[in-house]
């Protein structure tokens, strides 16, 4: 079968959407599916990287598309891009041949998921919809749009006709499921499955060993990492004013490794606030991905409390796989408030809370066993409940009908 998917990030992007939509590629095309990725010419974190314009990649035949290359400086920039790579997708979907079997698609950006399902229409493909975000819902509940303007009003529209039409939703977790159902969707059409971590190699040698560790002189402290987007549905507030709080404190060291909207909140810490408890590291490939996480002690996940429903806290997957603890900072009603409600002995506060997180890491320094011991359970837990290879089945199983 004849399978198309589109989403502005690809391999070798490593944003978390660019990644899992490379493992069910090349998962489809093993399975002897042709496979037709249509995505960005520039790399989706730093667009002063371009990315060759046609490519076949492990009997993947990627087309890469021109837009605007601003960046995520600007909202308005970054919104430019947005509409830019929607229009550049027109050209690939108008000429689509009609034997196409299906048409996968995801934000983002925003508008992507309708575009895409209203020419499957006219074209008779089933369209199946990923939802890795839900938008506009994120986009109000982070206040980067208001839901009464004009193009809020005509993207709850769009929104509506895409629950409403797809052949298929593939929600990440039940409650952004049961959300898209209560929006219109047909609840045989909407489907619940998390997606996986996406690293194939485990780092188990020495502590103070670690390659990453070496190379960046964390020395003997205490690593509290988050590692990935660090935007608006993922507010670092309560971390950095526990970072703030122990910036006297040698023992500990606050590594965020990536980007995204709160880089300069970041940045502002460290130079202007006196925090050089904290250091800012680039993206890290994926093939390097399981020594930068291993090197950590803790790991942070955050997620917005409005937000609930609307995404998903992918990283928390990749921290249990490492078998390292969790500091999760929102509301204990999430799905990744449930996963660690499971798992006890993770530390979870909320996003007021950065003043009791300085005081918990203070008294961790004399029980570092018992979280090292905490970690190894996340991991067990992980690869019973949450197995990368099964959760790839399954998304195959829901796409094809298997």
């Amino acid at each position: 079968m004849k399978i198309v998917i589109i989403s502005q990030c690809f391999w070798p992007d490593t944003a978390s959407v660019a990644q899992h939509l490379n493992d069910l590629a090349l998962e489809l095309s093993a399975k002897g599916h042709k496979v037709t990725v249509y995505t960005s010419q520039f790399s989706y974190e730093d667009k002063s990287i371009t990315y060759p314009k046609n490519e076949n990649y492990n009997n993947i035949k990627i087309t890469r598309l021109y837009h605007s290359s601003f960046g995520k400086k600007s909202i308005i920039g970054r919104a430019i891009d947005f509409i830019s790579f929607n229009f550049s997708c027109i050209g690939p979907l108008l000429f689509l041949k009609k034997d196409t079997g299906a048409i996968i698609a995801m934000p983002p950006p925003p508008f992507l998921s309708f575009l895409a399902l209203f020419f499957a229409k006219i074209k008779k493909i089933p369209f199946f919809y990923w939802a890795m975000d839900l938008q506009p819902e994120l986009s109000y509940a982070t206040g980067l749009l208001k839901e009464g303007s004009l193009i809020g009003k005509i993207l709850n529209k769009l929104n509506l006709y895409t629950i409403k039409n797809s052949e298929k939703i593939i929600a990440l977790d039940d409650q952004m499921k049961n959300y898209l159902i209560q929006k219109g969707g047909d609840k045989n059409k909407v489907f619940s499955s998390p997606v996986w971590q996406v690293m194939e190699k485990f780092y188990d040698g020495d502590r103070l060993s670690n390659p990453f560790r070496i190379k960046n002189n964390f020395k003997d402290k205490i690593v509290i990492m988050y590692s990935g987007n660090y935007g608006n549905a993922h507010p670092v507030d309560t971390l950095l004013e526990a970072a703030h709080d122990l910036k006297y404190e040698n023992k500990f060291l606050f590594v965020f490794i990536g980007g995204g909207t709160q880089y300069s909140k970041v940045m502002h810490y460290r130079t202007n606030l006196g925090c050089q408890n904290i250091i800012q590291l680039p993206y890290q490939p994926r093939a390097n991905i399981h020594i930068s996480l291993a090197s950590a002690d803790f790991h942070v996940v955050v997620l917005n409390k409005k937000t609930v429903g609307f995404t998903h806290p992918n990283k928390i997957y990749g921290a249990m796989y490492v078998a390292k603890p969790i500091i999760f900072i929102g509301p204990k009603n999430s799905y990744a408030g449930k996963i660690l409600n499971d798992n006890p002995g993770n530390l979870s506060f909320n996003e007021t809370q950065g003043k009791e997180l300085a005081l918990a890491l203070k008294k961790t320094t004399t029980k570092m066993d018992k979280y090292i011991l905490i970690g190894k359970k996340n991991r067990a837990y992980l690869q019973k409940y949450f197995n990368a290879d099964s959760l790839k089945k399954k998304m195959i199983k829901i796409i094809l009908s298997e």
